[in-house]
């Protein structure tokens, strides 16, 4: 295959018309090339569920421990009497959404100019 075929060929992959077929083509995802990293696979995937899982949780707990009523615990009381991360969330949305606009834009001028 020569070096334009090639070229071609991973381009297709960055345009934002690709499919995901390919990708499944090129890399089977069942053929690990030993035990040990179908495990580290496994282990790394279980580890970032229990990150985000817990990153939501917390995350829930901000925002509905307004909502109960005064704890015993410290750590709950001082999570209910914060005001940091109430007024955060909502202000973060907004610039997240500004974040992917312009990374979005980034991309597209990457790819009709390279």
């Amino acid at each position: 295959m020569s070096n334009t075929a090639v070229l071609r060929q991973n381009w297709r992959k960055v345009s934002s018309t690709d499919n995901l077929q390919a990708y499944a083509d090129d890399h089977p995802s069942s053929n690990h090339s030993s035990p040990t990293a179908a495990r580290r696979t496994k282990l790394l995937g279980c580890s970032m569920l229990a990150l985000g899982m817990t990153l939501m949780g917390a995350a829930l707990l901000v925002l509905v421990s307004k909502m109960l009523p005064p704890a015993a615990c410290e750590p709950m009381h001082a999570i209910q009497q914060d005001q940091y991360y109430i007024y955060v969330g909502p202000l973060m949305l907004p610039m997240l959404l500004i974040a992917v606009t312009v990374n979005w834009f980034s991309l597209k001028l990457f790819k009709h100019n390279s």
